[in-house]
């Protein structure tokens, strides 16, 4: 593990330990991802890993107590992902190239699992040293992508949980279903 990378996952087993609400704890996880871009925070070509078609999602760190994990997502030129929600908290800092957030927020109550109507809230275009989050179950459906059309764009995802599958919607529809996650 980089050295830059275990300051980071000791900072933020040290968050996860202490006495603070979920907003406290993703703010000062935002502090110590803030950190982590600023040092560099240099990938092996093991953990750039892109797929055929859509981005890359390398595990870096799965914490063995806190369930916590680190992923670099390597997302192609021009390539976005599908809205979708994670369930959990998270924070996203951009190591390289510009990313773009689209934020929704449901207009429905949640009852029916196949459907969602989203409002798009928000954009954000974030370039290298930008850190966001995510902290359900207001602040949680988004849509994320490589804003450049000519470079490879890089973030560093911490989730507070290893996320298997989340909840993926097609805005055109309001058709939502359930997808599986892997790593690259």
């Amino acid at each position: 593990m980089h050295p830059n990378l275990k300051t980071y996952v000791t900072a933020v087993r040290s968050i996860l330990a202490e006495p603070l609400s979920l907003a406290g704890r993703v703010r000062r996880i935002r502090g110590a991802a803030k950190q982590l871009i600023a040092d560099g925070l240099p990938l092996s070509a093991d953990e750039r890993q892109i797929p055929e078609h859509g981005y890359g999602r390398n595990l870096l760190y799965r914490d063995p107590d806190h369930g916590f994990v680190v992923i670099a997502m390597v997302w192609p030129p021009g390539h976005e992902g599908p809205p979708h929600d994670h369930g959990t908290w998270g924070v996203v800092a951009v190591t390289e190239g510009e990313i773009a957030i689209d934020n929704y927020v449901r207009d429905d109550d949640g009852s029916n699992p196949e459907h969602a109507t989203l409002i798009h809230a928000s954009r954000i275009a974030g370039p290298a040293g930008t850190v966001g989050y995510v902290l359900p179950p207001h602040e949680d459906v988004h849509r994320i992508g490589n804003a450049s059309n000519a470079v490879t764009s890089v973030s560093i995802h911490t989730y507070g949980m290893d996320i298997k599958r989340c909840n993926v919607f097609d805005l055109a529809t309001g058709h939502a279903e359930q997808e599986e996650l892997s790593y690259s």
